[in-house]
């Protein structure tokens, strides 16, 4: 099964570039290293679901990205930037996505 959609555009490249931005931001804020296997582990963790370390080279790479809208939304929350900048490039475009705030394992709500 495909786990993203074809980059057809500049619009996942764009996609890709601000992917890798908000990692190497996170990086640096932290004062350490972030990788694409750290962002893989949580966004399993947060979503539940497999996706396999070559899927998350290719969205930031640009070449896909997640098609399903809670992966959409799982990894802006990975990445703790906001939806609609990660795949749009600005706050005012982000999809009115609605679903609930993924569970810590303590069962509350990260928000």
């Amino acid at each position: 099964m495909r786990k993203g959609l074809p980059a057809t555009s500049a619009l996942c490249a764009s996609f890709g570039r601000r992917a890798k931005l908000a990692l190497q931001y996170q990086a640096f804020r932290a004062g350490d290293r972030r990788t694409q296997a750290d962002v893989l582990r949580e966004f399993q963790a947060m979503t539940g679901d497999i996706v396999n370390d070559a899927t998350i080279s290719r969205w930031f790479s640009g070449a896909f990205w997640p098609a399903d809208p809670r992966h959409q939304l799982a990894l802006a929350r990975v990445l703790e930037v906001d939806v609609g900048w990660l795949f749009f490039g600005d706050h005012s475009q982000a999809p009115g996505i609605e679903l609930e705030p993924p569970r810590r394992a303590s069962g509350r709500s990260r928000e």
